[in-house]
């Protein structure tokens, strides 16, 4: 029998011959990229200057975090183990700069990366934050306004409280004093509210009875007299204004807001048109990274 005959392979160990017309190449399995077209990128501008304000935010952050936390651990002695013991921290004024400043720490150090990293989870957060902050102030301010005569008549309250606390509490004496000093007033409503402080009334057997704090007098030129309000609630009326500020400090501070409204207004414009302002870039931002995006 003869041997059958086979048909070699073409081309076992040579290169294939070249396409053309009459040999295609075989069909790629990567999926086709498309390319941006013109003009689609991520706003560099927009990048960097919404980066550069978060930096600023970041840094102010995380100097009010430092403060606070320095305040409250230098008034328990130093100690980190006595302040954790110390349930009433919530309450001390303090603890305020502590919470702002956890605040603007995080949501700055979010709107740096992800600006910076066109991260849209971290700048999609961000931008939500920042609108329940300014959907906050905005609800705020419009309570405020409405209830304007019950949150004077809440201050009024504090302030008789601190009057009581004054000599007890260190932080209320300090912001007692540097309001009464600043508004040019003594006590809530008139000096006799200082009556109500166990040490300063005239029934107490302390030498301070019937008086008020240094605060409370007449500034003398290159002279501070810690003693110049001691026994001015026994004097008369008349003899008193000479002495002390008479015109009580809820009042004062009632007249002080009426008095500023025109630039407090504009301060909180400003303050609002900046939330916007960086809300926008934010919003921008995230639509230049996902339309880039849609063609990955």
């Amino acid at each position: 029998m003869g041997k059958s005959k086979t048909t070699p392979t073409p081309y076992p160990y040579d290169d294939p011959p070249p396409y053309n017309d009459s040999h295609p190449p075989p069909p790629s399995r990567r999926p086709p990229v498309r390319s941006a077209p013109r003009g689609v990128e991520v706003s560099q501008c927009t990048k960097y200057l919404l980066f550069f304000i978060n930096v600023f935010f970041w840094l102010i952050g995380a100097f009010l975090l430092g403060f606070g936390i320095w305040g409250l651990v230098s008034k328990n002695g130093g100690s980190v183990s006595a302040l954790a013991d110390d349930l009433g921290i919530i309450l001390d004024p303090m603890f305020a700069f502590i919470i702002s400043g956890a605040v603007i720490f995080i949501l700055g150090f979010f709107g740096c990366i992800g600006s910076l990293r066109e991260n849209t989870c971290m700048i999609k957060f961000f931008t939500y934050f920042l609108i329940l902050i300014f959907l906050a102030e905005i609800t705020i301010g419009v309570l405020a306004y409405v209830y304007q005569d019950q949150l004077f008549g809440l201050l009024e309250s504090w302030f008789d409280k601190t009057i009581v606390l004054y000599l007890d509490d260190p932080d209320k004496q300090f912001i007692m004093d540097g309001l009464q000093e600043s508004l040019r007033c003594c006590g809530s409503i008139s000096p006799y509210d200082w009556e109500t402080n166990p040490y300063y009334n005239c029934s107490s057997i302390a030498r301070s009875a019937c008086s008020v704090p240094f605060s409370c007098c007449l500034p003398e030129e290159g002279v501070i007299n810690y003693q110049c309000g001691f026994d001015v609630l026994s004097l008369s009326d008349k003899a008193m204004k000479e002495v002390i500020y008479t015109y009580g400090c809820a009042d004062a501070m009632r007249d002080w807001f009426i008095t500023n409204a025109i630039i407090l207004g504009c301060c909180v414009g400003a303050l609002i048109l900046f939330q916007c302002v960086t809300i926008c870039l934010g919003r921008s931002l995230i639509s230049d990274i996902q339309e880039v995006k849609s063609y990955w």
